[in-house]
């Protein structure tokens, strides 16, 4: 009797063991049309981050980035009316640097970042602005130039213009366990506030329409390269900054 208790007492916890096991496997396994629901999810990779770049400018160690900025009524195609600003805006210009894609545990990391701005001002279709932050002997961000680059043929009105920021292409080198690895340029970004009221106008027959407002108080663009060796007034990429 002793022995047949034991015998159903074994066959009784094996039975449970197996039962709870079973049980937590079913998550697992997919049935049906719930196969979806029932695989495990996969690990998503992280973003890849920013990795430096090498535009190899020879013997010159700076870089130029640049954006065009064009003011246009809302949705700001080609073919809605340019608008000339009453006074000015603000950019801020911040410049980030990280390690080559070299491979390894150092690929594109150790980021660093400056930041400078200057002030666009439009007077009749002329454009001026001088760099708060720029250091003309050491870098890493020496200066930024306003090009008037007339997309229009109206001679009193102006709508756009284009920066030309003059850059370090590397900004020091990282610290252990990176150390001797040089941070190099990777990206730009623009960042438009503090934007004045304007006029939109013809640009075909060079006749002021009706005062508008910006859209929004912020714009912002990305220059992610390639980044130039001249410093002669490049194009790069553009934002248009809308009114209504």
């Amino acid at each position: 009797m002793l022995r047949s208790r034991l015998r159903v007492l074994l066959f009784s916890t094996a039975l449970g063991l197996s039962a709870g096991l079973v049980h937590g496997l079913l998550p697992l396994m997919p049935f049906g049309d719930n196969m979806s629901t029932f695989l495990p999810s996969a690990p998503v990779a992280s973003a890849q981050p920013f990795c430096g770049q090498n535009p190899a400018c020879g013997g010159d160690p700076t870089v130029t980035s640049a954006l065009d900025v064009h003011h246009r009524v809302h949705p700001g195609g080609v073919s809605d009316d340019p608008v000339q600003l009453d006074d000015n805006e603000l950019v801020t210009i911040t410049v980030y640097w990280s390690l080559l894609n070299m491979g390894g545990q150092c690929s594109c990391t150790n980021e660093i970042s400056q930041s400078v701005t200057i002030q666009p001002t439009l007077s009749g279709s002329t454009w001026s602005g001088t760099c708060t932050g720029c250091d003309p002997v050491n870098g890493p961000i020496y200066d930024v130039v306003i090009c008037d680059i007339n997309s229009d043929s109206c001679l009193s009105l102006d709508n756009d213009y284009r920066l030309n920021v003059d850059i370090d292409e590397i900004n020091g080198t990282a610290p252990i366990p990176c150390f001797g690895n040089a941070r190099h340029i990777n990206r730009v970004v623009y960042t438009v506030t503090n934007i004045s009221n304007g006029d939109d106008y013809n640009a075909t027959h060079c006749v002021v329409g009706s005062a508008v407002s910006p859209v929004t108080s912020t714009f912002a663009a990305t220059d992610f390269g390639a980044f130039e060796c001249n410093f002669n007034c490049e194009a790069g990429p553009s934002l248009t900054i809308t009114f209504n």
